[in-house]
């Protein structure tokens, strides 16, 4: 069993996320940084309600542990900055991920709605782009094969590559910065090759 449970939903309305937890171990409370509010007390369950997603961002939850006085942060930075169209109007449990020796709550990837991508281009036609995920993957091998390509069909490999890439993301974790770096190149790539007709 979890010490606790943190779960956080998207007040669409009110342009803001709600948050809520439970503690099986010790007591917690919601670090928030808001104009005029002091922060509550530890306690074994709480809520924040209508968290614009700057402070959420700059926040973080503190769990007292139960016994010798030890407690844990876990920043709420990485709560994505496009959350307000990613994060769902339904409850969803943040998990706990610790990188370096700090301690995160993160959304699920499987929990977040796919971002809207724009459609991409290409000589007469369009080839349109489904909602993705970003990418935790790296693939390869792409440049060699689009040089000796057509421009058009060179776009079209590209565009394929950078799709497949994306899909895989939303079932795979890996090496996150190498995933952004080769996504980064294969949009300069793209971005160039449209550019180029």
């Amino acid at each position: 069993m979890d010490a606790f449970r943190v779960w956080i939903r998207n007040d669409r309305p009110n342009q803001a996320f709600d948050l809520k937890f439970e503690m099986n171990d010790g007591t917690g409370v919601f670090v928030l940084r808001r104009q005029g509010r002091k922060d509550p007390e530890p306690s074994h369950h709480g809520d924040e309600e209508n968290v614009p997603l700057d402070v959420l961002r700059a926040g973080r939850f503190v769990h007292h542990l139960g016994s010798g006085g030890q407690k844990h942060q876990y920043a709420l930075s990485r709560v994505p900055a496009d959350s307000e169209t990613r994060i769902k109007e339904e409850w969803t449990i943040l998990t706990a991920l610790t990188e370096q020796g700090f301690r995160y709550l993160v959304v699920p990837d499987t929990d977040m709605a796919s971002p809207k991508v724009a459609a991409v281009a290409v000589g007469p036609k369009t080839i349109s782009q489904e909602p993705v995920a970003r990418p935790t993957r790296q693939t390869g091998g792409t440049l060699h094969i689009v040089a000796a390509l057509p421009r058009d069909r060179a776009v079209e490999a590209l565009v394929r590559e950078l799709l497949e890439l994306q899909r895989e993301a939303a079932a795979t974790e890996a090496s996150a910065a190498a995933l952004r770096l080769r996504e980064k190149e294969l949009m300069a790539l793209l971005q160039a090759a449209t550019e180029r007709g």
